[in-house]
């Protein structure tokens, strides 16, 4: 369901997406447009795309204790419906995890409504930041 994009495929309207979801967050987490697009061109964001549902920026992090966590760093549409509606979604962000070679799924979430549902659909409140 999800597929990777290219950096030289990324669209006007993937970048528009994807700066309409980062305005959406605190501005102190935001990513400015020029360093979101160098980012997915050096390989360091990668974007995956649901035809017609929305798309996911994620990256890759490291652990002190050497394990690796999907991050997901941004997500246009509707998050909790794209995740949440189809078991295949949820399946495919597995998978780009497994492929490289990630323990976990992590996503700051900035709300409450949103960490209630992923709550629900079995995610783990790791932290809560004030």
């Amino acid at each position: 369901m999800l597929h990777y994009v290219p950096p030289e495929q990324l669209s006007d309207s993937d970048i528009a997406s994807l700066v309409e979801a980062d305005l959406a967050g605190p501005g102190f987490n935001r990513i400015p447009g020029c360093n979101l697009i160098r980012q997915i061109w050096k390989g360091e964001l990668k974007l995956y795309k649901a035809e017609g549902k929305g798309c996911f920026l994620v990256e890759i992090n490291q652990g002190g204790d050497g394990s690796c966590r999907l991050n997901i760093v941004r997500a246009s549409g509707n998050f909790l419906r794209l995740v949440l509606s189809t078991p295949e979604m949820k399946e495919s962000l597995q998978h780009i995890a497994r492929d490289f070679g990630c323990n976990a799924i992590e996503a700051v979430v900035y709300s409450e409504k949103l960490a209630k549902g992923l709550t629900r659909s079995g995610a783990k409140r790791e932290a809560t930041v004030m």
